[in-house]
């Protein structure tokens, strides 16, 4: 069944034309891939952590989606379609997905009595072949749940002696990222497997600019939530121009994915607020042995600048930072002892990463990144007050990407 969100009123009544950003651009517009940067969900407490995720079609036309839950290490663990009539909109719980349920959609020759994908008055809904057999999907079975949770907890796979996906927190929440690709047909292959990408999306991936995205961080019955990072498809193959899904297609421009900034600026409050970043490790990962962590091992840091209310400025570049894809940190905890109360930080988190890889030829130190802060207001008597999730600015972008430190 759906259910609406807050980005459905995105789609206003009369559907203007599109806008387009600049390539490199950090912009809310209709895209080919969303990222949800970061992700949890509490397996043990069906009230406790989770993750609500929206996608939706901008466009009258039908859409076919590929959603990839990536973990913390950033190693893809699974994948599955939503389908989307025009206009449509999709809502998940990770948690959900993680136990089992898949989201219930499908094309319309799989739902010719458009009971599960209704289709609107001004919405297309066509047949996916491809999607015959697959769609909607069964509850996953019991094998594959628990693979799943052990490689977004950090525990043992399965099966696997010794190999994780994802370093252990001791814990059962399970962490990580989530993307959406637009895609030309239901196919069990992940991004950067061969045929996802081939030139001017002739493979299983498209390059329709059509999704928008908005996710919400649950916890008990605090919510905090912020638009998904929309990354549009256009610029041809061109191996001098990063991409978003470089590292997955040895920089050959054939995603066409739109990248990201590395450098990023943000205001804080000491003790309320959480960095959550994700980074591009800039290498392929895959499961590892769980005593010795993932190939990329610990990814550096370029800069981290803490600007109080008097301009004095701390220097944490030196400190081990954000080592992993996605990583949720507390300002003024050991990790980051931020003494000043509040101020403003600035972030550069573009690294070389392992030589021995491909990278961007215009810029080999360049890294892509994304920074949210999630602020925990005071308390004010009987009322708790709303969580905060605000997006970075960013202060450069991948094609002119500036640095500003030195490495550790």
């Amino acid at each position: 069944m759906k259910r609406s969100l807050s980005l459905a009123l995105a789609l206003s009544a009369t559907f203007p034309a599109v806008a387009h950003a600049e390539w490199g651009a950090q912009d809310n517009v209709p895209a080919a891939t969303l990222l949800f940067p970061y992700a949890e969900a509490d397996l043990d407490a069906a009230n406790g952590k989770d993750t609500i995720l929206g996608i939706s079609n901008r466009e009258p036309n039908a859409t076919l989606t590929n959603v990839v839950v990536w973990s913390e290490a950033g190693v893809p663990v699974l994948r599955f379609n939503v389908y989307l009539t025009g206009y449509d909109v999709e809502v998940f719980r990770l948690r959900d997905v993680l136990t089992g349920t898949l989201p219930a959609t499908a094309t319309d020759g799989q739902d010719q009595a458009d009971t599960i994908s209704p289709q609107g008055d001004q919405s297309q809904d066509i047949n996916f072949a491809t999607c015959n057999g697959v769609l909607p999907y069964a509850a996953l079975d019991a094998t594959e749940v628990a693979r799943v949770q052990a490689a977004l907890t950090g525990s043992p796979l399965p099966g696997q002696t010794g190999r994780c996906a994802a370093p252990a927190r001791g814990d059962r929440v399970a962490r990580g990222y989530v993307t959406v690709d637009v895609v030309n047909s239901c196919d069990p292959r992940f991004p950067g497997e061969d045929g996802y990408f081939l030139p001017n999306g002739g493979g299983v991936a498209a390059r329709q600019n059509r999704l928008l995205g908005e996710f919400f961080l649950v916890d008990g019955t605090q919510t905090a939530g912020a638009p998904a990072v929309h990354l549009e498809a256009g610029v041809a193959n061109n191996t001098y121009l990063p991409t978003f899904y470089g590292r997955l297609v040895g920089h050959s421009g054939l995603d066409g994915r739109e990248p990201l900034a590395g450098n990023y600026a943000i205001p804080y409050v000491t003790g309320r607020a959480e960095l959550l970043v994700w980074r591009d490790p800039k290498v392929a990962v895959t499961d590892f042995a769980c005593d010795e962590g993932p190939g990329y091992g610990t990814l550096p840091l370029e800069a981290l600048w803490v600007f109080d209310r008097q301009e004095e400025v701390l220097d944490f570049s030196q400190r081990p930072l954000f080592p992993h894809v996605v990583t949720r940190t507390v300002v003024g905890e050991a990790a980051l002892p931020v003494v000043a109360r509040e101020g403003w930080m600035h972030l550069s988190l573009h690294h070389r990463g392992d030589p021995t890889e491909l990278a961007p030829a215009m810029d080999p130190d360049a890294a892509q990144g994304v920074v949210l802060v999630l602020t925990h207001p005071e308390r004010q008597g009987a009322v708790r007050p709303f969580l905060s999730l605000q997006r970075a600015a960013a202060t450069d972008d991948a094609l002119r990407p500036a640095h500003l430190g030195s490495y550790p």
